[in-house]
């Protein structure tokens, strides 16, 4: 921390600046800051110095500057912009702003928000606040589903969805859905079907971004097929405001070899996923039905482990794993500092047996869809597809929180 008087100030006789005018002013100079002052006026009464300032911060710094009464000011350097994406923000806007009896203005790259007595000011208009309520989101003991793959799956008209969304689409069961490349892409009443899952219904949006898998290869794994177009997905990914990616791999081996490269390659994606500003779900699958599935699962825990704990502060995951022959084999990572949530797929079990297991596994949340789907049918009323859906749904939930 440094701290130094300004020599030179602006003239106090400018008509007032509104919080958004100075929010764009400081956006505007296309540096990474954190301006936090106990009075607005602050920035009128020493701009030429606080211009002067952040100007010549340099494009690798985060910096937080600190404007005082009496034209001092403080600077804490908060870590590389490139390095610093918008979940990270959060924490550091949560922990050293919190208590703060002042306004402070956040940019970086694209962001900006105004974040005023220990609140983020809800006035002005910002991605933000949408992701740090998204991720409170996570934090509740609710289902993840997998709703529009079922949709995609039984090819149900937009009809059926807008009824089905309005009656039984609610975050009081569900925060999370996982969409289709093509689904993130379609409208629901006039709005990006992100925006309206959280706008509406306050689901948080994620997005499937794998290609498929590779055969099935010498160590009983299925790796998956490259994602060439990963970095434009991303990118639209952003734009269409989603929070977070799905992946998958399947192990149907006990092969040490074969998991250790299945865990890697499902890091190795989740990192370019982070850099871009989103939460990766990684899931590498064990299949139910192979003879050694308990053994293949205590090494599946042993790579996540590791790999979860070479993870930087800044870099948080979600685990999407099958439910384990060992209850509470993965309970250690519900509390892992890196891990925001995880959930259990179905895996191919019936879903009364899927609810019977996930009920034994503390902590652990269910992204059914193979269970989710079960009962239903293309050839259903409408009445009888929400009737069978929602009973799933309620299902799912209550075994999600036992």
């Amino acid at each position: 921390m440094r701290n130094r008087g300004f020599i030179q100030q602006a003239s106090e006789s400018n008509p007032f600046l509104s919080e958004s005018k100075i929010l764009s002013q400081i956006a505007s100079m296309g540096k990474a800051v954190i301006i936090s002052m106990h009075d607005l006026l602050y920035f009128q009464r020493y701009y030429i110095n606080i211009k002067a300032l952040i100007e010549k911060t340099k494009v690798s710094n985060f910096l937080w500057i600190t404007i005082n009464r009496d034209g001092t000011y403080t600077e804490e350097k908060l870590g590389n912009p490139k390095e610093i994406n918008q979940v990270t923000i959060i924490n550091i806007v949560e922990e050293k702003l919190k208590t703060y009896k002042g306004h402070s203005f956040i940019v970086n790259d694209g962001i900006k928000f105004l974040y005023s007595y220990g609140k983020i000011n809800e006035k002005l208009d910002s991605c933000l606040e949408k992701n740090k309520k998204m991720q409170e989101r996570l934090n509740i003991l609710y289902s993840v589903s997998e709703l529009n793959e079922v949709f995609e799956h039984f090819k149900i008209n937009c009809r059926h969805k807008k009824e089905y969304y309005d009656k039984c689409f609610s975050h009081n069961k569900i925060i999370g859905a996982i969409l289709f490349e093509q689904t993130m892409d379609r409208q629901i009443d006039g709005k990006y079907t992100a925006d309206y899952l959280w706008d509406e219904k306050h689901v948080v949006p994620f997005l499937k971004v794998d290609k498929g898998l590779e055969p099935l290869d010498s160590d009983g794994v299925q790796l998956m097929k490259p994602i060439s177009n990963l970095a434009d997905l991303l990118r639209r990914a952003n734009v269409r405001h989603i929070f977070g990616t799905k992946m998958r791999s399947v192990i149907k081996k006990a092969s040490p070899e074969g998991i250790e490269r299945v865990v890697a390659q499902q890091f190795e994606v989740a990192y370019q996923i982070i850099e871009a500003g989103l939460v990766p779900i990684i899931e590498p699958e064990v299949d139910i039905n192979i003879p050694d599935k308990s053994r293949a699962e205590a090494i599946l825990a042993d790579e996540l482990r590791k790999h979860l704990d070479r993870l930087p502060e800044t870099h948080n995951v979600m685990l999407k794993v099958t439910l384990p022959t060992i209850n509470n084999l993965y309970k250690e990572f519900t509390k892992h500092p890196r891990v925001v949530r995880v959930v259990a797929l179905s895996g191919g079990y019936s879903r009364e047996k899927a609810n019977e297991l996930l009920a034994q596994n503390k902590g652990v949340i269910a992204s059914f869809s193979r269970a989710l789907s079960e009962g239903l049918s293309a050839k259903q009323t409408d009445a009888d597809f929400d009737a069978t859906l929602a009973k799933s749904i309620q299902g799912i939930y209550e075994a999600s929180v036992k």
